[in-house]
């Protein structure tokens, strides 16, 4: 409800599953991440991409790695005397200093097990040639090698079609479509297709109406896409009614934080309302939910 049109405040109620806004110090995956991490266990939560660490995956205490390229993460041979120095137990030292250990050392291992992965050769399934199919490649080879993280987040961007919008959406979604069925065709491959539930979000949908560069402006309600064996096919809830808009734009039907509370309870088993703030009925997009 009350969506907002900017990229930069819409895009932060979608990570941190707030539209009020009052904590941005956090993401809901961070929340997430700060709940099931344990000293010593691998990483909950891993960013493939280019970008920053997105807000979503922002904790309060968990150490999230982020990453451009599982490929291209190796450390030098001269980093190897600095490993004991890192790793010592501290006994003096501020909370800021501890916490900077921490996260060297979570780094540190985080680092090394990728590496032990990617040296592990190709996998057998052949994907397209989109940068996207190349990050859930390389995120189908972390789960297979059980890396550890229960969360893998990445992204496609490219769809703020202003202008000429027929030349680009549809190679976008194409280019979408194909890197998921090539990432569950080698999960199936695999015997993992099972453990994986993957979700899509965009900050907002576009406006019904063209505009004069032959592309549409911000819009409000917008699908979301789930996908996975464990997810009930279909659509859930009713088709966009065109003949029943809301000041041009299509009416949204669920609030996304249904969704959320669906994949936080049915899949991550961790309580909705802990990292939502309040209780949202899940939607019943998997199997054996609702």
């Amino acid at each position: 409800p009350n969506p907002d049109r900017s990229h930069f405040r819409s895009m932060d109620i979608w990570h941190t599953g707030d539209p009020a806004l009052h904590n941005k110090r956090t993401g809901w995956l961070g929340r997430v991440a700060d709940r099931v991490s344990r000293p010593g266990r691998p990483p909950v939560a891993l960013h493939l991409g280019d970008d920053a660490l997105p807000l979503a995956l922002r904790a309060e205490r968990a150490a999230v790695p982020s990453v451009a390229d599982v490929r291209g993460l190796s450390l030098p041979d001269a980093f190897d005397p600095l490993k004991p120095l890192i790793e010592l137990p501290r006994r003096t030292g501020g909370d800021e200093l501890l916490f900077v250990q921490r996260v060297a050392v979570s780094a540190l291992r985080t680092a090394e097990r990728i590496q032990r992965v990617a040296d592990a050769g190709p996998v057998r399934t052949p994907y397209p040639p989109h940068r996207l199919a190349q990050r859930l490649q390389q995120i189908a080879q972390l789960i297979a090698a059980d890396f550890g993280p229960r969360v893998y987040y990445t992204s496609l961007d490219g769809f703020d079609t202003h202008a000429r919008q027929q030349l680009a959406h549809g190679p976008l979604l194409r280019q979408l479509g194909d890197s998921v069925a090539a990432f569950f065709d080698d999960l199936r491959s695999r015997g993992l297709a099972e453990r994986v539930v993957l979700m899509t979000f965009s900050e907002f949908g576009r406006r019904v109406h063209e505009n004069a560069s032959r592309g549409t402006d911000h819009g409000a309600a917008a699908p979301m896409f789930v996908a996975g064996p464990a997810v009930r096919a279909g659509i859930h809830g009713s088709p966009p009614d065109l003949t029943n808009l809301l000041d041009g734009d299509v009416r949204h039907e669920h609030d996304f934080r249904r969704i959320y509370a669906a994949v936080l309870e049915g899949w991550l088993k961790v309580p909705s309302a802990q990292v939502l703030g309040r209780r949202f009925e899940p939607l019943p997009v998997l199997r054996g939910s609702g």
